[in-house]
């Protein structure tokens, strides 16, 4: 068996990728498998890959048509026998001591399962959004933090994770049941069985954001938003399991839409009283819209947050009037 496996799945990604895998071929840490996954490229991946795939035998290629990031990821893994896995993404680029510091950390501290590290935002996206999500991939958790900071927000970025063979077995692998969050709920089907995902402080990843790209798109149709509620309603399913509880969504909004509507596909038992919203009055979408003021006089059980800009004020209201996070108001966006 094998130390570390490196698994990267390609899709036209030629603009960037034979700088992503020099990045990973100089690590510092040399002794892995790479497997890249042509996952039906239409431009010149294949060639590069290719010219890499001649001049050094650790990379092993599987080359067909397209199946998608989940499927090309359990693909990989289970041609690979190493005791590690480590991910990759094909416009990213690794430092080169990457391998090596994320692999002394996992055995000197056994107990973690997943170890992200914090990344450097590249690309064309604008200077605010690189700062957000720089700062969203360096929060340091704790095991005792773990399941509350995941479920209100990812704090992993997929291609920097080094993890487990044991960890992604035990899981079986990706699914591709939420294909724009495929990494997001495995961490939190993880994180529901007593796994530990730490993150390392150093930066030990560029990672590219593109202004145009797929997840952007998806954003804006809602597919990404509507796969992180459910994820999050996955985790926790057993938590609605008793009859007539009434809730509230803080958002008048399209999270608040989007929500309402898996809400009420999923949460059968409970009813919807109406919506929560500091800049908003009258009704929307058929229920009546409450100030934090007038929606702090009411009788609920829950509440759901389906607001990004007001978040923090959200949770700072529904705190003062005892209501505990991940016990009686939850985030769903």
């Amino acid at each position: 068996m094998s130390v570390l496996s490196v698994v990267m799945p390609v899709y036209n990604a030629a603009e960037y990728l034979a700088e992503s895998i020099e990045s990973i071929l100089a690590q510092t840490f040399s002794d892995f498998d790479f497997y890249i996954i042509n996952d039906g490229s239409t431009d010149d991946s294949s060639c590069v890959i290719k010219k890499y795939e001649r001049v050094d035998q650790r990379i092993k290629v599987i080359d067909r048509h397209n199946k998608g990031v989940s499927y090309s990821l359990n693909e990989a893994i289970a041609l690979s026998d190493s005791t590690y896995i480590a991910r990759m993404d094909a416009d990213d680029i690794s430092s080169a001591s990457r391998f090596e510091m994320q692999i002394d950390y996992l055995e000197n501290h056994p107990e973690v399962d997943v170890l992200g590290t914090r990344i450097i935002p590249i690309g064309d996206a604008h200077s605010e959004e690189k700062r957000k999500i720089q700062t969203r991939y360096g929060t340091e958790v704790s095991k005792e933090s773990l399941q509350n900071d995941f479920l209100r927000e990812n704090l992993i970025c997929h291609p920097s994770v080094m993890m487990k063979r044991s960890f992604i077995q035990m899981m079986h692998g990706y699914r591709s049941t939420y294909k724009l969050a495929e990494d997001y709920d495995l961490w939190m089907r993880g994180i529901k069985e007593g796994f530990i995902i730490q993150n390392l402080q150093e930066e030990l990843l560029q990672y590219r954001i593109h202004k145009d790209s797929v997840v952007k798109k998806n954003i804006k149709n809602n597919k990404l938003l509507k796969d992180l509620i459910n994820i999050r309603l996955d985790f926790l399913r057993d938590h609605f399991i008793s009859t007539n509880y009434s809730y509230m969504i803080w958002g008048a909004g399209t999270g608040g839409e989007v929500a309402l509507q898996i809400l009420q596909e999923r949460l059968t038992n409970g009813d919807c009283l109406g919506f929560i919203d500091s800049y908003k009055q009258g009704d929307y979408l058929k229920y009546k819209v409450y100030s934090p003021a007038k929606a702090a006089k009411m009788k609920f059980d829950y509440c759901f947050i389906a607001t990004s800009p007001g978040k923090e004020f959200a949770e700072q209201n529904l705190i003062k009037q005892g209501f505990i996070p991940q016990q009686h108001f939850f985030y769903l966006v």
